[in-house]
């Protein structure tokens, strides 16, 4: 009996320590993703706010990156404070979000250039906001294929290669 329990004993200190042990990596596994969403939200907020900058004449270009849902706000000086996404225009949402899926590419892709494909995503742009944010594009397309979709034309100037698809008849 004295042998199990001595036994036992020791089984018990293992797990005990293997127990102290997995809680320490556990602790130092949430305190380095603390430190990298932080971080990749600092990158973001830089990032998001130098493209949105350009495309709105820097009427927005800071804004907040929530370190834990990723959620963006926006500094807007009319109103001298920070407002969510969707107290905007329709439009500047848009170039908003233009903007942080650039910059997630150019963040999360580093030195790879995959393509970037766009859906007729300047429908919501006025003329001036549009006019800057194909100058992003073509700055973007210096590293990586972009390619448009569209049903128009708006974008052929800007394009160093347009290809048209024959309508489809049944």
């Amino acid at each position: 009996t004295e042998e199990e329990l001595d036994y036992l004993e020791e089984r018990r200190a293992r797990i005990q320590r293997r127990s102290r042990a997995l809680e320490l990596a556990l602790e130092m596994l949430e305190k380095a993703t603390r430190e990298t969403l932080a971080s990749a939200a600092r990158k973001l907020e830089n990032q998001i706010g130098e493209y949105i900058g350009r495309i709105t004449d820097m009427r927005y270009s800071r804004l907040q990156v929530d370190e834990g849902t990723f959620a963006l706000r926006v500094w807007s000086g009319e109103r001298k404070g920070e407002v969510e996404p969707e107290q905007l225009s329709r439009g500047t949402i848009d170039q908003l979000y233009l903007a942080a899926r650039l910059s997630l590419v150019d963040i999360i892709c580093d030195d790879r250039h995959p393509p970037l494909l766009l859906d007729d995503p300047f429908v919501t742009f006025d003329s001036r906001r549009l006019e800057r944010a194909m100058e992003i594009i073509k700055d973007f397309s210096l590293d990586q294929q972009v390619i448009i979709f569209t049903c128009g034309d708006q974008y052929d100037s800007y394009a160093d290669r347009v290809v048209e698809l024959e309508p489809v008849t049944s």
